[in-house]
């Protein structure tokens, strides 16, 4: 079957609980949905190894089991609370520079990284996906204003422009280590050199469509315990741009947020929150990312191209230490 093609099965459970299957890049994506709530299993099955029949026959007994169970309810009320308007007229000042682009992390997604730094105050701060290097000069100056001192590692590949455009742009942050690298493997390094700090941490590479997703959250929590791990491009539905061609199907369900969902289940419930972003939110905050719709022709909210979108712009997953969620520094 083609990549993303249709078969979209729904099967209704205990009249609570839903089952979705997607072809997904090459292989089948299973997703259990309890109504009304958080996501709570999805896998990815190779065909070469698994019948659909076996994927469906699974995805139900999983689904029947999940749905007695207590729903998982997000907390948003730290991702909110954080952001107050002084903190918005800094950061919005603060990066005025900074070249926003639809390519890269918007405004809306860098006001949350301020606000868990300025909430947390990481020593050292961890980002995987270096790419031009935007969210590590946003980050920078937030430590710079919020935590003195602190130090940012940054590790990400990309072509040989790409790179030296990033070299350029973090050369007047001497906080800042660039390593050239992939996620998980090249992050081994620098997790054995992380000693008590405190530590915060922010993925935006690689994604949830790709298995060293799962990789890389299993090599962090095996071996760290930071404050946060915020993830880029967790919006329910696929990111807007990603599909100009609206070549998937319509309110096709996003992979980095459904392996998000499915790794919190099952490894970190009980250490850590789990909340994101939500289309008010950005919605509250979208005057913010005018200077990213004005970089592209027809890009605006909810619409890429003529493509319509069901999510607001590539939003934040936010796993938060619960001991961190009582911070008196959210406000």
């Amino acid at each position: 079957m083609g990549a993303y093609l249709s078969i979209k099965i729904l099967h209704e459970i205990l009249g609570r609980c839903s089952l979705f299957v997607y072809s997904c890049l090459d292989g089948f994506l299973v997703t259990v949905l309890p109504r009304g709530v958080l996501l709570r299993y999805a896998g990815i099955y190779m065909p070469s190894r698994v019948s659909l029949a076996r994927i469906i026959q699974e995805g139900l007994r999983l689904a029947s089991r999940l749905s007695l169970l207590k729903p998982v309810v997000p907390q948003k009320l730290a991702v909110k609370g954080m952001i107050s308007d002084q903190l918005c007229a800094d950061y919005t000042s603060t990066t005025s520079e900074i070249p926003f682009l639809h390519t890269g992390i918007y405004p809306t997604d860098g006001i949350v990284l301020w606000g868990l730094i300025k909430a947390l105050r990481p020593e050292l701060f961890i980002e995987t996906g270096t790419g031009t290097g935007v969210s590590s000069q946003i980050c920078a100056w937030a430590l710079r204003k919020f935590v003195p001192g602190a130090r940012i590692v940054t590790i990400g590949t990309g072509t040989p422009e790409v790179v030296e455009m990033a070299r350029r742009n973090l050369a007047s942050f001497p906080e800042v280590e660039m390593i050239e690298g992939l996620a998980p493997d090249g992050l081994i390094s620098i997790f054995d050199r992380v000693q008590d700090e405190r530590l915060g941490m922010f993925i935006d590479g690689p994604k949830g469509s790709s298995p060293d997703f799962l990789r890389l959250l299993e090599a962090i929590f095996e071996r760290l315990s930071p404050s946060f791990v915020a993830v880029h491009d967790c919006e329910e539905h696929i990111p807007a741009g990603f599909d100009p061609k609206g070549k998937r199907p319509r309110g096709f369900i996003n992979p980095t947020r459904v392996q998000l969902v499915a790794f919190h289940e099952s490894r970190l419930c009980g250490e850590y929150e789990l909340f994101f972003m939500d289309n008010e939110w950005c919605h509250d905050h979208d005057s913010m990312n005018e200077v990213v719709y004005g970089s592209e022709t027809g890009l605006k909210p909810f619409e890429f191209k003529g493509s319509r979108q069901r999510s607001h712009s590539p939003y934040m997953g936010i796993l938060l230490r619960r001991d961190c969620a009582t911070t008196s520094n959210w406000h």
